[in-house]
């Protein structure tokens, strides 16, 4: 198949435009102008330049395609809620809209696990209730791209199907948080707010693009959601010695901090970083917090069962493999 993929150079897009490609398809990369390829371009057949809320723009991006795998979001823990909507919503309506003028066959939206909220999950389901309250402004976000979609499915405008990733993605092409567990891990301690050490799952960037590409692929993924992940769940604590051994690290030590002084310190640090000029994302927020202290594990034996889903990559190669490109970057560098 011709896929057009959004956002198709981030950390998450390379993996699925490699794998996608790997599996065959011909794939189109359609970038915020402006922007390079990057780690994307080797597999990218061609690319489209241009804004997924420009109808124009993503009426050239879909032309003459048969699938749509949408990737591209505004990601941040926090923020004004105008600024999720107007790129996240309003972009899925205006590819929505292009896709279904387009005629295209599938349309595969990337969501996240944060539209369920936290309630301590372990081999959740995907048929989990949504957390209408939203954890954050971009969980919001996400639900109402979701309806939006579900609602165009079941008035035969475009077959839909949706992905919500494990909560831990980590790949060779992550640059931004796989570097800063690493930091943290060099310095040997690790704070467990709390002291708890709840479940989490993972999934490596290929396994997600072998995900994103059965939902574009099978014909029982439209209508349907899916959780992709890695093989199991794990801990907090079992996460970060494993990226340790990987670094070559010393195992790190755990400190329990008390939840107050936690929360508050979130709280300060998120301030700071939405009223000063400070470079890049909060290193802590009351986001992340909830998601260091409340297990987010969910099973993908529905992938397995209705797709074939099978994970390509295991966890512990595929933390090395991560571990492994980021230092080679920060030697490079």
């Amino acid at each position: 198949m011709r896929i057009v993929v959004t956002g198709a150079n981030g950390f998450l897009g390379t993996h699925a435009v490699r794998r996608l490609a790997e599996r065959g398809h011909v794939v189109r990369g359609f970038l915020l102008k402006g922007t390079a390829a990057g780690d994307a371009a080797p597999w990218l057949a061609e690319v489209i330049e241009g804004d997924v809320r420009e109808p124009a723009d993503a009426a050239r991006a879909v032309e003459g395609c048969e699938a749509l795998v949408h990737l591209a979001a505004w990601v941040a823990d926090s923020g004004p809620a105008a600024r999720f909507y107007d790129v996240n919503v309003k972009g899925t309506r205006v590819l929505l809209d292009a896709a279904v003028q387009a005629g295209l066959r599938r349309f595969v939206f990337t969501s996240s696990l944060t539209v369920h909220g936290f309630g301590d999950f372990c081999d959740a389901t995907e048929d989990q209730a949504y957390d209408f309250n939203g954890v954050n402004a971009y969980a919001r976000s996400k639900i109402a791209c979701e309806r939006l979609l579900a609602h165009a499915h079941a008035k035969g405008r475009v077959q839909v199907a949706v992905v919500r990733p494990a909560f831990f993605p980590y790949g060779e092409h992550d640059r931004l948080s796989l570097p800063g567990l690493l930091g943290m891990l060099k310095g040997r301690l690790v704070p467990l707010p709390g002291g708890r050490d709840p479940r989490l799952g993972t999934v490596h960037g290929d396994n997600l693009g072998d995900g994103l590409a059965l939902c574009a692929e099978h014909p029982a993924a439209a209508g349907q959601a899916f959780v992709i992940g890695d093989e199991g769940g794990l801990r907090f604590t079992d996460l970060y010695r494993a990226l340790a051994r990987a670094a070559g690290l010393p195992p790190p030590r755990f400190v329990p901090l008390p939840m107050p002084l936690a929360r508050g310190v979130a709280g300060l640090v998120e301030g700071a970083w939405a009223v000063l000029p400070l470079p890049g994302l909060a290193p802590l927020s009351r986001y992340r917090l909830d998601v260091a202290t409340h297990s987010t594990h969910f099973s993908i034996d529905k992938a397995r069962r209705v797709l074939g889903y099978r994970p390509l990559v295991a966890r512990d190669e595929g933390l090395e493999r991560a571990v492994r490109a980021v230092m080679a970057r920060t030697v490079d560098a």
